[in-house]
């Protein structure tokens, strides 16, 4: 799960360059910034069940964790 703090974290290194194609408020572009926590979301639910398979099969987390 993502921390207030994660999320400020990531508004901050959004650097506003696309735009043409960006939806901006408040001088960020909104589109860039939901990348970003997209990226970020899936990397800490990818962590996650690493962990999970872990308690289930140490084998199959330890191949989860060298794929990436």
């Amino acid at each position: 799960m993502l921390t207030n703090e994660d999320f400020r974290k990531l508004y901050l290194q959004c650097d506003c360059k696309d735009f043409e194609n960006g939806v901006f408020a408040d001088e960020v572009d909104i589109l860039e910034y939901g990348r970003a926590v997209e990226v970020e979301a899936a990397k800490r639910e990818r962590e996650r069940c690493i962990e999970f398979a872990a308690t289930l099969n140490k084998v199959v987390a330890e191949a989860m964790q060298e794929q990436l």
